[in-house]
């Protein structure tokens, strides 16, 4: 039996055409390998997540939908989003990291922070 993504995918060329500025089918397609290459792996095997990568994905989508939902309501007035989309929920090893992330966040951001907080 195929996998989905077997089944369901374009011919390159296909895709190529439409992905001259790096577009919206350029982020699917980037996504679906991304998506393809976690699920078999190298050896192009189907691998089945553990137990704690379902736990963990379940739970950022879950924070994912609370965080949207709760924001729509109450928009906040600056939005500081350090990039960590990389770094898994349990990747504890990896906090300097995602110290130094935010602390880049945080300088990126400075112009609105200081507009917002002094006026200027």
């Amino acid at each position: 039996m195929k996998h989905f993504y077997q089944q369901r995918q374009k011919p390159q060329s296909l895709v190529d055409e439409h992905d001259e500025d790096g577009g919206f089918a350029d982020n699917i397609s980037k996504a679906l390998r991304e998506y393809s290459g976690r699920l078999f792996g190298s050896s192009g095997k189907l691998r089945v997540p553990g137990f704690f990568d379902t736990l963990a994905s379940s739970i950022n989508i879950t924070q994912d939908r609370i965080t949207r939902s709760r924001m729509a309501g109450d928009p906040p007035d600056i939005t500081l989003t350090p990039k960590l989309s990389h770094l898994g929920l349990l990747e504890f090893f990896r906090a300097e990291e995602a110290i130094a992330e935010g602390e880049d966040c945080v300088v990126r951001m400075m112009p609105q922070l200081q507009h917002f907080l002094y006026g200027d």
